[in-house]
């Protein structure tokens, strides 16, 4: 099966250099260096975080046994203590990914939580996180119906999650200008090998020539693949940690 980050490693994609300077500060490991749990840059970047990834951690709760209502309680209890109080972040690693540290912190709550004792209505005093689109989609009940083994599952769904978020940030990107419509008509070649590409097809919808879209694509794929990495990026611990978490999230997906 084909996916999106198969253009991860084109070799016409590769990624800007950046000054290291510039990686320390959207690395996730940088929150932990703010001596104030309450600066407002080191909580709005963890939040931030968190609303990205916070469905893994629902699917591995759904794996372990939760039933959609309380692996929805379960995580949002879990973000709310991450956000306000931290007390959980001293499983966090000196250095290494977000995504480790997030499943290990995760682990141990799940472990340690006393469900009868810290029960409340769905929501709570405080939603964590509104996840109305998710239960429209469904994907509430869809993560209890998979057989594989929870930290698979977490895998699987943090794959899609940086995905997901890499062609959000992409479609924003083509709105509001001149481009505004063709990102869903593109984003095809990001999934698909230029020897099954229907270029003609394509090129007659939006008005291109056949090689103004070639061009487009050849754009797309490289801007893909700056945008994968950028998000990778802000969820591991050094520059050097980017690229074997590419191999691994790639491997993920082509399970």
């Amino acid at each position: 099966m084909k996916t999106e980050s198969f253009w991860i490693n084109s070799g016409s994609a590769k990624a800007p250099s950046r000054a290291p300077e510039s990686f320390e500060t959207t690395q996730w490991s940088a929150i932990f260096r703010v001596s104030d749990p309450a600066e407002s840059i080191s909580s709005r970047a963890l939040e931030d975080l968190c609303r990205k990834y916070w469905y893994p951690l629902y699917s591995f709760a759904r794996r372990r046994g939760k039933t959609a209502h309380e692996a929805q309680d379960v995580t949002q209890d879990f973000i709310k203590s991450l956000l306000e109080d931290k007390s959980l972040w001293t499983v966090h690693p000196s250095k290494g990914k977000f995504r480790t540290f997030l499943l290990t912190a995760f682990s141990h709550y799940l472990t340690n939580h006393n469900a009868a004792a810290r029960a409340q209505k769905r929501g709570g005093d405080r939603e964590t996180f509104s996840l109305d689109e998710a239960i429209e989609a469904g994907r509430l009940e869809e993560a209890g119906v998979v057989s594989a083994a929870p930290d698979a599952v977490f895998d699987r769904e943090w794959a899609a999650a940086v995905t997901n978020s890499v062609f959000e940030q992409l479609r924003r990107e083509y709105d509001g200008d001149t481009k505004r419509g063709r990102f869903d008509r593109l984003r095809v070649f990001l999934t698909t090998d230029d020897a099954d590409a229907d270029y003609t097809s394509i090129a007659r919808s939006l008005g291109l020539s056949e090689a103004g879209v070639r061009s487009a694509v050849h754009r797309l794929r490289r801007r893909y693949a700056e945008v994968f990495r950028a998000t990778i990026g802000e969820t591991v611990g050094s520059r050097d940690d980017v690229e074997e978490e590419i191999r691994y999230l790639l491997s993920v997906l082509h399970d």
